[in-house]
């Protein structure tokens, strides 16, 4: 919910003028989405954000993808999302922006994942939000890509200024 009125309040337009969707392998998340939204935007919610499940959104896409992959405290493994098949479905749907919510911790026991986050890390699209952040009043332009240890050294190695003996 917070994203979605994130992305609202600093894209307005663009956001307003597309459908956002949201999609999750589960079910009863999408129910929980669905309540959410609805107390929150009213009973019309749905001309502006539509959520499914994976499987449900098959063969379908959007301009805007919001893809939450989070699961339940303490659940072992990462269950539906290791399904190679439904992580093809659900990284394929946006047209401009994919948004994926996770605990990178968590999905990264697979190897798919554990590479799609290196992959973001490494281009700084990796978005780490604090607790205190998610009741919070903040903005998205607020937080700071993640960056890992050895991509921060690379950067600075390479803005160094290199000298040149003569």
């Amino acid at each position: 919910m917070q994203l979605y009125q994130n992305l609202t309040r600093e894209f307005g337009i663009f956001v307003s003028t597309t459908k956002v969707s949201i999609i999750t392998p589960y079910a009863q998340q999408a129910a929980l989405l669905r309540r959410t939204f609805s107390q929150a935007l009213g009973y019309e919610y749905h001309q502006s954000v539509e959520i499914h499940t994976v499987d449900s959104f098959q063969g379908r896409e959007a301009n805007i993808v919001i893809f939450s992959c989070v699961r339940a405290a303490g659940s072992k493994g990462i269950g539906f999302l290791s399904d190679v098949r439904r992580m093809n479905v659900a990284l394929t749907r946006a047209k401009h922006f994919l948004f994926v919510i996770a605990r990178c911790d968590s999905i990264c026991i697979n190897p798919y994942w554990d590479q799609l986050v290196k992959d973001a890390r490494n281009n700084q699209a990796v978005i780490s939000v604090p607790r205190s952040f998610v009741d919070s009043e903040g903005t998205l332009s607020q937080l700071k890509t993640d960056v890992s240890e050895e991509d921060s050294k690379r950067r600075r190695l390479k803005e160094e200024p290199k000298t040149v003996k003569v």
